[in-house]
């Protein structure tokens, strides 16, 4: 489960719609130590470093936008398949991602078919 996200970190000049990204590290449950990036559209971001505790908010969408990206991070926050990634393109990294927030109860757009939740094998 989804415990307490242990850092943040946010770039004004990330590049991102909205200049803003945050990435943060599970401390806790089935996938402790995995690190997650929200990006896209986001304001009031936590300050790098915070510690929070489950529901704790910790940045806010901006309205209008497309919405936001979630997806498997590493250690430095760059996304896990921001090498081979082409805009629009579906990756292996990014159903892993969408498997994790459905065990969650969240919505995703695509069904991501059978297969891990967690950031394991191939990026692309």
């Amino acid at each position: 489960m989804l415990k307490a996200p242990a850092a943040s970190s946010d770039s004004h000049d990330s590049g991102w719609p909205g200049g803003h990204f945050i990435w943060y590290q599970l401390l806790d449950g089935s996938h402790a130590g995995d690190i997650i990036y929200v990006a896209e559209h986001l304001k009031h971001l936590l300050p790098a470093g915070a510690h929070v505790r489950a529901a704790q908010k910790i940045a806010e969408a901006l309205p209008g936008g497309t919405g936001t990206e979630w997806g498997w991070a590493e250690a430095d926050g760059a996304t896990r398949a921001n090498d081979c990634y082409h805009e629009g393109e579906v990756t292996h990294s990014g159903r892993e991602m969408a498997r994790f927030l459905q065990s969650l109860g969240a919505q995703v757009e695509e069904p991501p078919g059978a297969g891990s939740d967690a950031p394991l094998g191939k990026f692309c």
